[in-house]
């Protein structure tokens, strides 16, 4: 009976370890996702505040 037991608690860690393997995310997906969000986020903010800031203006002036 502990031959038993031994064997189904082997079976469970090995399948929970299995399945946490294949849940694990990718890193390369993962960088792309992080790196691609990080260029879209500073993109977006660069253009408002080249458009709220007034840039031009400022650019212009040689004070």
């Amino acid at each position: 009976m502990a031959d038993l037991n031994v064997s189904t608690e082997f079976s469970q860690a090995r399948a929970l370890s299995e399945h946490a393997e294949s849940a694990r995310p990718r890193f390369r997906s993962f960088a792309w996702r992080v790196i691609s969000l990080h260029m879209i986020t500073y993109f977006v903010f660069g253009v408002l505040a080249y458009l709220i800031l007034d840039y031009r203006e400022v650019f212009e002036t040689t004070e």
